[in-house]
């Protein structure tokens, strides 16, 4: 009976090891996410859309993707979670105007300030927002 207790315990303490470690490699992941795209504006706001249009807002990242919901133009004040392609202020610099043209256009999942709306968005259509 006290051998089949010690395995049960061994046994516990290693599901819990695991799991301990396994939250440790989620939390450092999620540090290396925000050291590489945590370096942007705080907030965004949408441009370049003519009075009164909205801007749509896709479940992925590309016209193919279905629209979700809608942006007003000219909401302000949006929270950028990333972009894609992800890269680097340093890597983007390195690129060749050719490079840069190849990686096509660049797409952004953002959340409004309510977090009423979130999705994927032309970068082409948001730009930092100093107020």
């Amino acid at each position: 009976m006290k051998a089949d207790s010690k395995i049960k315990h061994q046994t516990a303490f290693l599901w819990l090891r695991k799991g301990l470690i396994a939250v440790c490699m989620l939390f450092s992941m999620q540090m290396v996410y925000a050291q590489i795209d945590g370096h942007g504006p705080d907030a965004w706001r949408v441009v370049d859309l003519e009075p009164g249009e909205s801007l749509d807002v896709r479940m992925g990242p590309g016209m193919e993707y279905p629209v979700t919901g809608q942006i007003a133009g000219d909401a302000r004040g949006l929270r950028q979670v990333t972009c894609v392609p992800l890269y680097t202020l340093e890597i983007y610099q390195r690129l060749s105007a050719q490079e840069r043209f190849a990686l096509g256009q660049r797409w952004c999942l953002m959340q409004t300030g309510d977090f009423g709306v979130s999705g994927w968005v032309p970068q082409a259509f948001i730009a930092e927002d100093s107020q």
